[in-house]
């Protein structure tokens, strides 16, 4: 069925898979085989030699039986299955021996019975070209054509099932051909280390039209009448991976011999040679009065790999050659790559057990977590930092693997035995999570990531608990300072830990306690660095009052602070003036008290011995503001007053 030449180019996109450390394993060739049909099921006369490169299997009765082939084994497999097609329907109905069946209100081939072993490939693109030649000689749809041409794409992966050794191939789904001139050219190819996502774009279509020499063919015909050109299509990059990963397969379809660009390297070369005399396609005619044409089908499988960007291709043909090239159409398959994603999570100080891992990130006085691999070797050793991140960078772990990851104070070493999973000193293990609720039931320290996919992986966390460590840590105690007929309290944490609330307490006499107030912690979850606290009592007894803080947890535990005491009587002295600018003077006071000047958070700012029963101190330095002035008598009686500071 040629002497309508038909070119039919694909290209597809083949990422390396594989580790940063040590070395990425590539994507490579494991193996390929060819097959081929001429001719139909009761005429093949006249069909002469045909003949293949490779292994092959090669019928000349039009029907293609089952065979076996021994598919070779591997890690993330994919299998790439070309059909290439040529049709000639006049011998029945226009358009009505199509390898599968046409579908023109939606414009679309179904996939025809295919099997690998018991497994069935997935069609991911049917690209056809139709010919008429009745005085039309022009492209028409397939429901019309009295030559075509089509190519199939079939896709199977380890994923689903790719099986490995001596497999039936069954073709038999295929619709029989009607001609002794039709073909049919297969080629397929298994790779490694290939993601099982398949994507394609079905709108990165090309159509070109050629004929060699100055004879026409149709409206369309391209102007270049001796190479056709493609650029495959840029994709995104896969996570972990870089633009040089990429693999490229050309797919390219001939009824004379051709070549491809010279950075291409050949694969399959199928050559259906179908010899039937009186062929030749005259100029104008658009096709052959009989048969097909003299030559058959060459079809070149080749690829590409190591390039920046998205290659071009380019088939070339010799200039004298005068037979058409008609339909010539483009398309290209992305392998999607196996991607290398992040993983990162958190360390918590858990204290309300394993139910739910949360708390306050940690570091647990110096952690680590090493990423172990099906074979419990260390990949990858992250640090925990001190607010209890860790992170494993993109490029360590790999799409389809499950990793293993161990909470330890001993770093692992890469391509090594995993260490010891011991924390430091005081330290236990709560659980571990890689959801905001629940646990993985098992608080080991060690973590399973699950199937490795495409995305960075978050929220993969442990939680700890040191409970011989206190809950809150103060960098000044509780102090009370008497202000007018009031007494402030005040207090300042340094680290709180789980922390809910402090109840404020009272006693007449350091045995009896009622509570007074409460303050919640300044932190939405109990955890932080710490904060600045003060408290009013509004209200204080006439004699000595005695202060202390009982802090509560969120589990409920509470533990009971030092006790402070300050004894409210009457003020004897003055402040003028107040408010004040330049200086403050403390008058009806006994000569040898102590003057002390304290800012609203309790810091002593001005200290001076007065000499006299009245008492001038300088305060221009001090920032505006309310300040307490405290007196303090030679038998430790203290009476405090405050002004303000323009």
């Amino acid at each position: 069925m040629k002497k309508f030449l038909h070119l039919l180019f694909t290209v597809s996109f083949c990422l390396i898979g594989g580790y940063l450390i040590a070395q990425k394993p590539t994507i490579s060739l494991l193996g390929n085989t060819t097959a081929w049909v001429r001719g139909n099921a009761t005429s093949n006369s006249g069909a002469g030699n045909g003949y293949i490169s490779g292994s092959a299997v090669g019928v000349t009765n039009g029907q293609l039986p089952s065979f076996t082939w021994n598919i070779p084994s591997g890690t993330n497999r994919m299998m790439v299955l070309n059909f290439y097609f040529e049709r000639d329907f006049r011998n029945g109905s226009d358009g009505g021996n199509w390898p599968s069946t046409y579908h023109s209100s939606g414009d679309y081939f179904d996939p025809f019975t295919l099997s690998v072993g018991t497994k069935t490939p997935t069609l991911i693109r049917a690209a056809s070209a139709s010919w008429r030649g009745d005085g039309k000689d022009k492209e028409i749809t397939p429901d019309q054509a009295q030559f075509g041409a089509i190519m199939y794409r079939y896709v199977l992966s380890d994923a689903n099932g790719l099986p490995s050794g001596n497999t039936t191939f069954d073709f038999s789904g295929i619709v029989a051909p009607n001609n002794a001139g039709d073909e049919l050219a297969v080629s397929i190819e298994v790779y490694n280390n290939v993601s099982p996502i398949i994507t394609y774009d079905n709108n990165y279509d090309g159509v070109a039209w050629m004929v060699a020499n100055n004879n026409t063919a149709g409206a369309n015909q391209q102007t270049n009448r001796n190479t056709f050109t493609m650029s495959a299509k840029q994709v995104t990059t896969p996570l972990g991976r870089s633009a040089t990963d990429f693999w490229y397969e050309g797919f390219a379809s001939d009824t004379k011999d051709h070549t491809i660009t010279s950075n291409w390297n050949l694969i399959n070369n199928v050559k259906v040679t179908n010899n039937i005399s009186g062929q030749g396609l005259s100029a104008n005619t658009g096709l052959p009065t009989i048969g097909n044409e003299s030559d058959g089908s060459d079809m070149l499988i080749s690829y590409t790999n190591g390039v920046s960007s998205a290659p071009s291709i380019t088939l070339t043909r010799p200039n004298s050659d005068a037979t058409y090239i008609m339909n010539a159409r483009l398309s290209t398959l992305t392998l999607t790559p196996l991607a290398m994603p992040s993983i990162s999570g958190n360390v918590y100080w858990d204290t309300d057990g394993p139910t739910n891992i949360n708390g306050t990130g940690t570091n647990g006085d110096g952690l680590f977590v090493n990423v172990l691999d099906a074979n419990s070797n260390v990949v990858y050793a992250a640090t925990v930092a001190s607010d209890g991140t860790y992170t494993i960078p993109a490029g360590y772990v790999i799409e389809t693997y499950t990793y293993t990851l161990q909470l330890t104070k001993n770093k692992g070493t890469t391509s090594s035995s995993p260490p010891t999973t011991a924390l430091n000193d005081g330290w236990v293990t709560v659980g571990e999570s890689s959801s905001t609720t629940g646990n993985d039931g098992t608080a080991n320290g060690l973590l399973s990531t699950g199937k490795i996919g495409t995305t960075n992986i978050s929220g993969m966390n442990f939680g700890i608990n040191n409970p011989t460590v206190l809950p809150i840590t103060f960098s000044k105690p509780l102090w009370a300072r008497l202000l007018d007929n009031s007494i402030i309290l005040g207090w300042t944490t340094a680290t709180e830990i789980n922390n809910k609330y402090f109840d404020i307490q009272r006693s007449a006499d350091s045995k009896n306690w009622t509570s007074i107030g409460t303050l919640n912690s300044f932190f939405a979850n109990g955890n932080g660095d710490g904060h600045e606290y003060s408290f009013s009592d509004n209200k204080p007894l006439m004699t000595t009052n005695y202060y202390r803080l009982q802090q509560y947890d969120y589990d409920g535990k509470y533990s009971i602070g030092d006790v402070v005491s300050i004894s409210r009587e009457k003020v004897s002295f003055s402040l003028a003036p107040n408010p004040a600018t330049s200086n403050i003077t403390a008058m009806g006071i006994v000569a040898g008290s102590t003057i002390r000047i304290y800012n609203t958070s309790g810091q002593l700012v001005k200290e001076k011995l007065a000499s006299a029963a009245s008492e001038t101190i300088e305060i221009s330095s001090l920032p505006s503001g309310v300040y307490i002035v405290q007196i303090i008598a030679k038998d430790g009686k203290k009476q405090s007053s405050r002004f303000i500071k323009n």
